[in-house]
C-alpha cells in the first residue's frame, strides 16, 4: 500500500508494508518489519505495519521497540517512530 504524506513540504510517497491478522502476534510485527527492510533496501521509504482486530501484548511491546505501526479497530499507535524509521532509510 502507498500513498503521500500531506503534512510534507514536498509530497513525500510512503509505502506500508502490511501483515495483517485477526489477532496480531510477534510474529506478525517480525514479517512486517522484514517486509519494510526489503523496501527500505530497494530504495522506497516503507513503514512496517500489522493491523487487526487484537494484539497481544508481547506484540504491542515489540512494535513499540521496533516500531512498527499498529492499526486495530480505526485507531492507530506507534505512527511517529514506525514513520521516523522509514524516512531515514
Amino acid at each position: 500500500m502507498r500513498g503521500r504524506l500531506r503534512q510534507a513540504e514536498t509530497p513525500t510517497e510512503i509505502w506500508l508494508a502490511v501483515e495483517v491478522s485477526m489477532v496480531i502476534d510477534e510474529n506478525d510485527v517480525r514479517r512486517a518489519n522484514r517486509r519494510a527492510a526489503l523496501l527500505r533496501k530497494a530504495g522506497f521509504a516503507a513503514v512496517a505495519t500489522v493491523a487487526g482486530e487484537q494484539a497481544t501484548a508481547g506484540a504491542m511491546r515489540s512494535a513499540n521497540e521496533t516500531p512498527v505501526l499498529v492499526v486495530q479497530n480505526g485507531s492507530h499507535e506507534f505512527w511517529e517512530d514506525a514513520l521516523i524509521v522509514a524516512l531515514q532509510a
